[in-house]
């Protein structure tokens, strides 16, 4: 792997890492409980992005095709599930909380499982043009799927204060 590549996701984790701690995350503090859980999911809804792996020109030839479906579907699978679950949430449902779990649960599953077989077929050095979308999109995505644990830990505990926002 490029070492600049490594430097961008790097980057990427700490700048995404503030500004979401620093700024989305205190803003969110004032939300009702529902909005606040919502808003860090729904960010999910738009791994459908992944898409452009399987546009020719949009990686190099050499890309594996088994990583860019497996990509692909996996984050189609979240885009969905994240849909739903917003919808649930602001909607009142009952079953917020789960569907929630279940979409953070499977996106953050989906991205250890891109890593680890983009890792195992050096598939970095094949997304070309699309480098974008693991150097900025995957740490984005990773940090949102810890806050929104972070937001159902709080509220399974039955923690509905903000209090819990400020640590």
């Amino acid at each position: 792997m490029n070492p600049l590549i490594g430097f961008g996701v790097g980057w990427s984790a700490v700048a995404w890492y503030v500004f979401i701690s620093r700024l989305i995350l205190p803003a969110l503090q004032k939300s009702d409980p529902d909005r606040r859980l919502a808003m860090l999911l729904a960010p999910q809804m738009f791994r459908h992005v992944s898409v452009l792996l399987l546009l020719p020109g949009t990686t190099l030839a050499t890309m594996p095709a088994e990583l860019a479906w497996g990509i692909f579907i996996g984050d189609a699978l979240t885009a969905v599930l994240a849909v739903i679950a917003v919808v649930a949430v602001m909607g009142g449902s009952r079953r917020a909380n789960l569907l929630a779990w279940l979409c953070t649960i499977v996106g953050l599953a989906d991205l250890l499982k891109n890593l680890a077989h983009s890792a195992w077929v050096g598939g970095i050095d094949h997304f070309g043009p699309a480098v974008a979308i693991p150097v900025m999109g995957v740490p984005f995505m990773a940090w949102m799927h810890v806050f929104a644990i972070r937001e159902l830990l709080r509220r399974t505990s039955g923690s509905e204060d903000n209090e819990a926002w400020r640590s």
